[in-house]
């Protein structure tokens, strides 16, 4: 299947999953588990990264690529 995505759906997507476990330490994810709600909250700004950040971010976060 493909599926073509602009930017700001990319950004979309990725800003509302979180990582699992065995990603958390990898340079471009970053952020941090709010301890109250236990949710993830992203510390980057999506903007300021490339497509490619962008499309790698999304592989890590589907386990495309470890």
């Amino acid at each position: 299947m493909l599926i073509e995505l602009n930017r700001h759906a990319l950004i979309k997507i990725i800003s509302a999953m979180s990582p699992h476990y065995e990603i958390m330490d990898h340079p471009l994810i970053k952020g941090s588990i709010d301890g109250s709600y236990g949710r993830w909250s992203w510390d980057v700004n999506f903007e300021d990264l490339t497509d490619e950040q962008l499309v790698t971010i999304l592989a890590l976060l589907t386990g495309a690529v470890r």
